[in-house]
């Protein structure tokens, strides 16, 4: 079977040829197309590409390459539980359970100082997790260390971990599942159906020689198909930039070019994956070059050009003459984030403006910091109702969940009450988000009254004097929760009779109409709050804290339609846990 890979400096090029590559038909349209990609992102784009070109395009499959290769594994090696327990997330709980029994011996001295004082569990949490992505890039990129350690060499306590941790799990870190596979793979011992009647890996800019190696050996038993997006024809593995020479050794510094400044500055990964490539040993089917230069004369063209048959390997930089109106790169100088979205945003419409085949599908803007400016975007490209009709279709990708709306970061605020002193501010906050306010029955007029109540009641902290007291302080009930809702609560059940007091307290003004409905309403959120934050300060196992955890989801926020896909994705995140204890056993 034929291993391919396709290279070009064009992605139009490269998805053309991935249509032709899956255009001939598998043994049954139940049958998944395997193609390998790195984002969702490009999932989505390539879905719509392919079936702009063929017409119809259905039953993909794009699995990463991490869950692509541990999927190979598991239908060859039958007894791989269906999650590693070498898996970072597992990796981290496995290694806080096992750390503490080995900091007494004398490898683990650094360790213990670290892990000395205040916060113990805290620091060994962040250590643990830590440990265990630094483990898991070994596992990736240094397997010849981690085979050294398991044969017992080295006895510093980074070895002594390891192989405390194989011992328990011995053979199934990715290391020794990929040996066990590829010893079974070279030996024809494969079951039937392990592997995909075809496998494409597509738009990855680059793999660690664990996966390549994986693709490249896959390619005995079925056809694998690299798409690598490569901006030159010619070798440049070598090229660095002049303050990388200078750093290196007189020898290595002989063998190294100082090439297209752009290549050498930007193209470190690139690089890597193309050496990589070049020093697979197995091309059987070839290497097909799709390069092809820039049209136009344009100052765009001309630097795509330029890198793509290095006009400027000799460091003399090429000159090229530019139309005065020449827009294909533009620099705009903004004094902050909101200025950049409203510049872009005229940009588009001028680019629309110009080109009537430019849609808005085929526009893509990247920017570094995705939360910094996505609020900016919303607000200059959602625009309001006297700009819809020059208003351009947007969507914004890759946001952290807590900034997708307002259920996470709400979720996350009620875990943190315990570690502060019940502020009025925090629990308004909490009120405030949509989700919470409807789940207890409360509307934006509600949250209007509850404001002004709080405000001339004066409750500022504390539920009540005890928790005072237990914080080291005078044990006062002015101001607290409690004696707020004292106040409101005497309002309610007694006359209007201004200044009258009962039993030492002062009523609130007398409440008409919804007010008592919607003061008991208001108490039931405080105390239900109050409960949970007491609740969260007890220990559990990780199972405890998902039950815990979703009964927090349940009590304080509304199964609406609004907010059902962010509840879900919390929902999710915490059944996790539960998965996580019963995969560590911690």
């Amino acid at each position: 079977m034929p291993l391919t890979i396709y290279t070009s400096n064009r992605m139009e090029a490269l998805v053309e040829q991935l249509c032709a590559v899956v255009e001939p038909p598998l043994s049954s349209p139940f049958v998944p197309e395997t193609i390998v990609v790195q984002s969702r992102g490009m999932e989505r784009w390539l879905a719509m590409e392919l079936a702009k070109r063929l017409g119809i395009w259905a039953n993909g499959s794009y699995p990463f390459p991490n869950a692509f290769v541990w999927s190979l594994f598991r239908a060859a090696l039958p007894h791989l539980p269906d999650q590693s327990p070498f898996d970072p997330a597992i990796l981290t709980w496995r290694i806080m359970d096992l750390l503490p029994r080995l900091l007494p011996e004398p490898a683990f001295g650094q360790l213990r100082g670290y892990l000395a004082g205040e916060d113990r569990e805290l620091r060994l949490y962040q250590l643990a997790a830590r440990i265990a992505d630094t483990f898991d890039q070994y596992t990736v990129f240094r397997g010849d260390l981690l085979t050294a350690w398991e044969t017992g060499r080295d006895q510093q306590w980074q070895a002594r971990l390891w192989r405390a941790l194989t011992a328990d799990s011995p053979g199934t870190h990715r290391g020794a599942v990929r040996d066990a596979f590829l010893k079974q793979l070279a030996g024809g011992r494969l079951p039937a159906g392990v592997c995909p009647e075809r496998v494409s890996v597509f738009g990855i800019s680059y793999l660690p020689p664990f996966h390549l190696e994986i693709f490249t050996s896959l390619a005995r038993l079925c056809p694998v198909n690299l798409f690598v997006l490569s901006p030159c024809r010619e070798y440049w593995g070598d090229i660095v930039s002049p303050g990388a020479r200078a750093r290196m050794t007189p020898e290595r510094r002989q063998q190294a070019v100082e090439g297209h400044p752009l290549l050498a500055s930007l193209g470190k990964p690139g690089r890597d994956f193309s050496s990589l490539i070049l020093a697979c040993d197995d091309l059987s089917g070839g290497e097909r070059d799709l390069y092809a230069e820039a049209p136009g004369e344009t100052l765009l063209a001309a630097v795509q050009n330029g890198i793509l048959t290095l006009d400027e390997a000799d460091g003399t930089p090429r000159l090229v003459r530019v139309d005065p109106g020449d827009r294909s790169i533009g620099i705009h100088s903004c004094h902050g984030p909101m200025r950049e979205a409203e510049v872009l945003h005229d940009v588009l419409l001028a680019m629309f403006e110009e080109l009537p085949d430019l849609t808005p599908r085929d526009i893509i803007v990247m920017t570094p910091d995705i939360e910094t400016y996505a609020p900016y975007v919303a607000a200059v490209f959602g625009g309001g109702q006297d700009q819809q009709r020059r208003r351009i279709p947007f969507s914004i990708a890759d946001r952290s969940i807590r900034c997708a709306g307002g259920a996470a970061d709400t979720f996350l605020a009620i875990l943190d009450l315990p570690l502060g002193r019940f502020p009025v501010t925090d629990v308004l906050d909490i009120l405030e988000t949509g989700a919470v306010h409807r789940r207890f029955g409360i509307d934006e007029a509600g949250l209007e009254q509850i404001r002004s109540w709080v405000e001339a009641t004066r409750i500022r902290w504390g539920m009540d004097e005890n928790e005072r007291r237990a914080a080291g302080l005078p044990a006062y009930r002015e101001n607290s929760w409690q004696a707020g809702l004292d106040r409101l609560l005497l309002g309610v059940a007694m006359p209007d009779e201004e200044g009258a007091m009962f039993g030492g307290i002062l009523p609130h003004d007398a409440m008409e109409g919804d007010g008592p409905v919607l003061l008991g309403r208001f108490i039931r959120f405080v105390e239900a709050l109050d409960r949970v934050r007491r609740d969260l300060v007890r220990p559990r196992s990780l199972e405890g804290w998902t039950a815990t955890l979703r009964g927090i989801l349940a009590d304080f926020f509304n199964p609406d339609d609004a907010t059902a896909l962010e509840r879900a994705a919390v929902g999710r995140i915490v059944d996790g846990l539960g998965e996580l204890g019963a995969g560590s056993g911690f």
